[in-house]
């Protein structure tokens, strides 16, 4: 029950876009884990690495990453930094490159990892086309002390009409922050958090299981991870209506100011539509069961994908369109001593 146990504490650290892989007891010798997912919008990546056999995982002690982009290198690294994850709780937990490189769609990418003198592990894939963000529109559900839910409605349209598409959804909540001491302005600071998303009453994020318990996120209901196809309306538009609770009556202590007694706060959702592959769809939809489900169910009734070559473990190439929803701003007279002051709408 140990080495189950260790392998479901990886499958379960990808909450923060990391590193399931699947439990193959036939596996004996030490094999390669290579997982990613990774982004067209951005040109900052990351890969974790690592070993494993049936009876462990480990760190690989030392690896070379190589990106080609339609067959021509545009990234190689050897330097492996430090992995973390909410899992973690502030120790080391892995091992990762970090690169930077461009994709647009139609590229063909392709991941190579060699390690240790004897592992060879790789992907390739086409990275998808750009999804359409058409409308961003809120409704507040429910008034809370310092919170609010809000009904976030999103109008998007399919990609292709006459094949099948994946998508994912996520979104931040950012706090803009200009720091004071008597006026005098001190600096600025970006705080970010996830926003957990309420998908149950949404029929396409719930895939037509409207407050059903037997939804097709087999071990539960909320669809975690944002991931949907267009069954639902392929080759038109649809508008998603997921809620989210957000703090609208608070602010970020500064990192980089010490003396300071005013904040001013602008507030705003990022909005993230991601066009994906089928393969990282059930991915997302295997590792949401896995989040779901306790330990030992999950062992016995989710398998996650695979799709590394000479190796185990996931890549999944996205591509995606943002979108910044302003909901406010805000101004706290505090103490430095003290977490949270007075509150006046500005």
């Amino acid at each position: 029950m140990k080495k189950f146990f260790a392998f479901m504490m990886i499958a379960a650290a990808v909450a923060a876009c990391d590193n399931p892989l699947e439990y193959k007891p036939e596996n004996k010798d030490d094999e390669l884990i290579v997982n990613a997912l990774l982004d067209a919008s951005e040109t900052s990546h990351t890969v974790t690495v690592a070993v494993s056999n049936t009876e462990y995982v480990r760190n690989v002690n030392s690896a070379t990453l190589r990106c080609f982009v339609n067959g021509v290198k545009v990234a190689e690294k050897s330097e492996l930094s430090d992995h973390y994850s909410y899992y973690s709780q502030g120790s080391v937990d892995g091992k990762m490159f970090e690169f930077n490189a461009s994709f647009k769609a139609g590229d063909l990418v392709r991941i190579e990892v060699d390690a240790e003198g004897k592992f060879h592990a790789s992907n390739e894939q086409v990275v998808p086309e750009k999804p359409q963000i058409n409308k961003i529109d809120t409704v507040m559900v429910e008034s809370l002390d310092y919170s609010a839910k809000y009904m976030i409605c999103t109008n998007i349209t399919d990609v292709d009409g006459d094949a099948e598409d994946f998508y994912r959804l996520d979104m931040e909540y950012v706090m803009e922050e200009d720091i004071f001491k008597d006026e005098e302005y001190l600096g600025h600071e970006t705080g970010l958090s996830e926003c957990m998303m309420d998908t149950e009453n949404d029929p396409v994020l719930s895939e037509g299981h409207i407050g059903n318990e037997d939804s097709i996120f087999e071990l539960g209901e909320n669809n975690y991870y944002g991931v949907f196809s267009d069954v639902l309306f392929n080759g038109g538009s649809v508008t998603l209506r997921p809620e989210v609770k957000i703090w609208t009556q608070t602010w970020s202590y500064p990192q980089t100011v010490e003396d300071f007694n005013k904040i001013t706060v602008a507030y705003s959702l990022k909005l993230r539509l991601m066009h994906i592959s089928k393969r990282n769809y059930y991915y997302l939809k295997a590792v949401n069961s896995l989040r779901d489900g306790s330990t030992d169910l999950a062992l016995e009734d989710v398998s996650i994908p695979d799709n590394i070559d000479g190796g185990i473990g996931f890549i999944g190439i996205s591509n995606s369109s943002t979108a910044l929803f302003e909901l406010g701003t805000a101004s706290y007279d505090v103490s430095p001593d003290y977490y949270d002051g007075p509150y006046y709408e500005e």
